[in-house]
C-alpha cells in the first residue's frame, strides 16, 4: 500500500506542479512523503526482532531455572530449542527485512516515479 501511495502521488504531484496546479501538487507531495515516512516508521526497526530472539531465548531459559517443577523446566527448555534464532521477517515484495530495506524502498519508489514520468 505504501509503495502505490508513494509512486502514484509522487508522479501526480510532479505532473500537477508542471501544469501549475500548486495546491493539488502540494496535497500529492504530502501523500507521497506520508507514504515514505509510514514505511520508515513501521518497518525501519523490524530487523531488530531476529537480533533479539537469541536474547529472549536465553533470558527465558534463565527464568525457567527458578521453576521448582523439573518437568516444567524441561518443557520450557524444549520449547525454546524449537524456536529458530534466525527468523526472517517478510514484508511485501521486499522479503526479509534487513538494515538496508528502507534505502532499497526509497530507491525503488523514486525509480518508479522517474520511469512513469519518462513514460507519460
Amino acid at each position: 500500500m505504501a509503495i502505490a501511495l508513494c509512486v502514484v502521488s509522487g508522479f501526480v504531484g510532479i505532473k500537477q506542479l508542471n501544469e501549475s496546479h500548486f495546491s493539488v501538487a502540494l496535497i500529492c507531495f504530502c501523500c507521497h512523503f506520508l507514504g515514505l515516512f509510514s514505511f520508515i516508521a513501521i518497518y525501519n526497526f523490524a530487523y531488530r526482532i531476529p537480533e533479539y530472539m537469541g536474547l529472549v531465548k536465553d533470558e527465558s531459559l534463565l527464568q525457567s531455572q527458578l521453576l521448582s517443577n523439573k518437568g516444567q523446566r524441561l518443557d520450557i527448555r524444549l520449547r525454546m530449542a524449537a524456536i529458530p534464532t534466525n527468523l526472517g521477517i517478510k514484508s511485501s515484495s521486499f522479503h526479509a527485512l534487513q538494515r538496508d530495506s528502507t534505502i532499497v524502498f526509497v530507491d525503488y519508489v523514486y525509480e518508479q516515479v522517474v520511469s512513469m514520468l519518462l513514460t507519460f
